[in-house]
């Protein structure tokens, strides 16, 4: 370890005479250092989860497979091409797929010494990590179109396309995999649901709202995570919509607008929405009722925000982090990570799926990090 953090908590009495959790601990576990810096988070925003594992990507090619407990650096491998995307798992299958830059979409195994499977080049920009169902990797491209691939060998089982507008964000919501359906989030404010096995259009939702005065206004982009809550579908639009639509009869269940949001992060029962004014709001998916909205400190922007059933934390641009309460929004902690040798700013931050007690920071400049989040009733 390259030396134990040091954490500042700011606590206000009325905070701590009202919360669930009476004692908060927050230390770091681990740092290893990756040795790269030319990791940008608006090409490969992600770090992937497998089994012991971490496994993180660079943009030149460099894939690390990384103790999950200990930080260690398991094994480490270099592909003939810069990439574009983080991993998606496959483990039935023993692979896992990335994308190039310049349109491959790549197949490697997760056994060692990982060697590539196989290569398809599909000439087209992919961002955004593969979706991965029992016999195809699904990717979603810059220009609006789904190819479905053989995990056998990549070749093209089907395509789908949904045309971009003029005027669209970089970036969009990952597929979403319900078998045997598709989830397709479109930049035109809809979501296509397709056939897995043939890509055939079987019925869309739609969120957009194009009656406002301006092109900007007009930006319908679904830019979020999208989900299944039951039988409802969930949605959010860059700017200000929400709604939940059923499933099986195709209509409206509720919708919700606040003002636009910064940054979101969806629950088993609820999504966590970031609002650019400031203000966090808990939005229940069963009914798309406010459960709570509480205030950021005064002139805090939010880059990111993440979430267990305890807690819930945002990260903003200098490198400062902010703890809630997930069932009440009482502000808990705020607290910023720094040693001796460096301060740690502009990261991407991850909670474990298997224990949620564990944060991983990934940083600009190539540090993951493990931080463990113990609150105490």
């Amino acid at each position: 370890m390259l030396g134990s953090f040091i954490y500042t908590i700011a606590q206000s009495s009325d905070y701590l005479k009202e919360r669930t959790f009476k004692k908060s601990y927050i230390y770091t576990k681990w740092i290893t250092n990756l040795e790269f810096k030319e990791y940008s988070f608006t090409t490969i925003p992600s770090v992937s989860f497998y089994e012991k594992l971490l496994i993180v990507v660079s943009t030149n090619g460099q894939i690390y497979f990384v103790n999950k407990k200990n930080g260690a650096i398991v094994n480490k491998i270099k592909l003939p091409y810069n990439l574009s995307c983080g991993v998606a798992i496959d483990s039935p299958n023993n692979q896992m797929y990335t994308c190039s830059q310049t349109g491959e979409i790549i197949s490697i195994s997760l056994n060692k010494p990982h060697q590539i499977l196989w290569v398809r080049d599909i000439n087209a920009e992919v961002i955004i990590k593969p979706t991965v169902s029992s016999k195809l990797v699904h990717v979603k491209t810059q220009d609006g179109t789904v190819y479905s691939l053989s995990i056998l060998d990549g070749e093209i089982v089907w395509s789908f396309n949904k045309n971009v507008p003029k005027l669209s964000l970089t970036g969009g919501s990952p597929l979403l995999l319900s078998s045997p359906y598709l989830f397709y989030p479109t930049d035109s404010g809809k979501v296509a649901i397709l056939s897995v096995e043939n890509g055939k259009l079987l019925f869309e939702y739609s969120l957009a709202n194009k009656n406002n005065s301006s092109d900007l206004e007009n930006i319908s982009d679904i830019d979020y995570d999208i989900a299944i809550y039951n039988d409802q579908l969930i949605a959010m639009t860059f700017h200000d919509q929400i709604a939940s639509f059923s499933l099986t009869k195709g209509a409206k269940v509720w919708s919700s607008s606040i003002d636009s949001w910064s940054s979101s992060f969806l629950l088993n029962n609820a999504i966590i929405a970031v609002a650019d004014s400031g203000s966090v709001y808990s939005i229940s998916l069963s009914d798309g009722l406010v459960l709570w909205k509480s205030n950021l400190p005064l002139h805090t922007s939010i880059s990111q925000v993440v979430a267990n059933n305890q807690v819930v934390i945002l990260s903003d641009p200098i490198g400062k982090m902010h703890v809630y309460e997930t069932s009440s929004g009482i502000y808990l902690d705020s607290f910023i990570l720094h040693s001796k040798q460096y301060t740690i700013k502009k990261f991407n931050i991850f909670i474990d799926p298997v224990d949620s007690s564990n944060l991983f920071l990934y940083s600009l400049n190539g540090r993951l990090i493990r931080i463990i989040l113990d609150y105490k009733k």
